[in-house]
């Protein structure tokens, strides 16, 4: 159909002006300004800083490697027609691929959601630390779990003595905590998003699940940032900054604030700080717990954790000026009116590799209920789902009806949560590409 023959058929706006293109279309990461800069910079790069970790460099090297065909690829062939198609590697990196990160985005939100998230009402908290701080948590991945750590500990011991007041003995909690490193201007920024269910768990007199709603107010937001600020202080004053010498990737990160251009104004007037709203300030530490989601939202939920676990770059964001720098437009003006910056190939080659985690490092951990060994897991969780390998049949590999199965529903917690559990299929195959693919796209 030509441009214009939806308009003369009636089409809706937004509607398809013509067909897609028959056939599997391969995605070409070679084509796009990322791939171009780190295939342009790389050894530059490494030339001007000798001394970096060998894990750094391996994720520029792993990325390049990402969809190219002729780094590795699978033939897969149709059982129908007997054509093959060849499908590149991809390189399962955890920086910044945008490719890798936005699938694994999209197939993490969808699993929590349907398999171990139980129907209740959640609310997200944001911990942020110190300016000052932010340079020792990027290198010390054990520090930084640490400082989770105290954080939902901090959280933990509210949710008991608010629950101990209302009557309820021997509860239990649970969080899942998802830790990021970076700004929307792509700076060091490590800071801790956690989805907390508002409430608690216990184990009625009948042996049935309980969960009993906990809401926090904005004193409460105090006093746990409070109690976070004196945890973190004993553990920092063990600490002997002057003896860590620091290393060519923290030179390298102390650089890579520099070097940022001036910022692109969007035509919008200048936004004002945030209300404050279940927001408390200490001494550097800044907890948020503003967003607070309904137990039947589960669209929302999801989308919030498609945020938590976003890549920290967007290629439909990013473009090349005539000058060679690169533009790269926020998802929304920030504060002060600012809508893009702009960087050179350089600048934005030191922020991604500043944002590069030392091995060994978690971004998404389990908590409380949903911790692999926790008591009450086999209450509130399902199985695990199958390896996709073994969940494919041969020779067909599509559903026996031909049909996308549909998504499970949710499971409602407050309906006899051990019965339900009983009745989950323990064969539940692992969600197809063309099924994630559906609920993504719709």
């Amino acid at each position: 159909m030509g441009s214009g023959g939806s308009q003369a058929c009636g089409g809706a706006k937004g509607a398809a002006s013509r067909s897609l293109s028959a056939g599997y279309q391969r995605r070409e990461p070679e084509e796009t300004i990322l791939h171009r800069v780190v295939q342009a910079n790389l050894e530059s790069l490494l030339a001007q800083h000798p001394a970096l970790p060998k894990y750094v460099a391996d994720e520029f090297r792993h990325y390049l490697d990402c969809g190219i065909l002729s780094r590795g690829f699978a033939l897969l062939e149709c059982c129908k027609c007997g054509k093959s198609i060849p499908i590149a590697f991809s390189c399962k990196t955890t920086t910044f691929c945008p490719s890798c990160l936005t699938r694994r985005m999209h197939a993490t939100a969808a699993d929590l959601v349907d398999r171990v998230l139980p129907v209740a009402p959640y609310r997200h908290w944001v911990l942020a630390f110190p300016a000052q701080l932010r340079y020792l948590l990027a290198r010390d991945a054990a520090l930084l779990a640490r400082m989770r750590q105290i954080f939902l500990g901090s959280v933990r011991v509210w949710q008991r003595a608010k629950a101990r007041a209302l009557g309820v003995k021997d509860a239990r909690t649970g969080a899942i905590a998802f830790t990021q490193r970076f700004s929307s201007r792509l700076l060091l920024y490590p800071h801790v998003h956690c989805l907390i269910p508002d409430g608690v768990f216990a184990v009625d007199e009948a042996g049935k699940v309980v969960f009993r709603e906990v809401k926090p107010r904005q004193e409460d937001i105090e006093k746990i940032v409070a109690r976070v600020v004196r945890k973190a202080a004993k553990v920092l004053a063990r600490i002997d900054g002057d003896a860590i010498e620091p290393d060519a990737l923290d030179q390298m990160r102390a650089q890579s604030q520099q070097g940022e251009l001036p910022y692109h104004l969007a035509s919008v007037e200048p936004i004002g700080e945030a209300s404050g709203r279940m927001l408390a300030n200490v001494d550097g530490y800044s907890l948020q717990a503003a967003r607070h989601l309904h137990e039947n939202d589960r669209k929302g939920l999801e989308f919030l954790l498609r945020y938590t676990l976003r890549p920290p770059l967007a290629l439909e964001r990013m473009s090349e000026l005539p000058s060679g720098n690169i533009l790269i437009r926020f998802k929304r003006p920030q504060g002060n009116g600012r809508a893009a910056m702009e960087l050179t190939p350089m600048a934005l080659m030191r922020r991604l590799a500043s944002l590069v985690p030392p091995p060994g490092s978690h971004d998404t951990t389990y908590h409380g209920v949903f911790a692999a060994h926790a008591r009450l897991r086999k209450h509130l969780v399902r199985p695990g789902r199958k390896d996709p390998e073994s969940c494919r049949s041969h020779p067909g590999c599509e559903p026996e009806d031909g049909k996308l199965s549909m998504d499970p529903e949710p499971r409602d917690l407050l309906a006899g949560l051990d019965d339900r559990c009983v009745e989950q299929n323990p064969e539940e195959k692992y969600i197809s590409w063309a099924n994630l693919l559906k609920r993504v796209h719709g």
